[in-house]
């Protein structure tokens, strides 16, 4: 039996479904550390109510697990006839997030 999502918000214009409790990947998020605190106020919805974008006066705390890369993109440029080949490699940075709290602001 799944488990009912009560909780979307929003990180770098990209939106999470999870609950308290869960863990998500999310992008890369600079300027962190393992084990920090972060905050988000982008809610844009919180059980039953929904907001018009978001919720006011809430705000998602998470603590930051680890920064991880995702597997290696291998690019292959190519220019037919001309004997160019030219072989690059990507890894894209992740952030691992754990929603611990939402707190409702005064």
């Amino acid at each position: 039996m799944s488990k009912k999502m009560e909780l979307c918000f929003e990180i770098k214009n990209k939106q999470y479904l999870c609950n308290i409790g869960d863990k998500i990947v999310s992008d890369f998020l600079r300027d962190t550390n393992v084990g920090d605190e972060l905050s988000f106020s982008n809610v844009l919805l919180y059980k039953k109510k929904i907001g018009k974008p978001y919720i006011p006066n809430l705000e998602v705390k998470c603590k930051v697990i680890k920064q991880i890369k995702n597997k290696k993109l291998h690019i292959l440029h190519l220019i037919s006839q001309k004997r160019h080949r030219k072989r690059m490699g990507f890894r894209a940075k992740h952030t691992l997030l754990e929603i611990t709290e939402v707190k409702k602001l005064s």
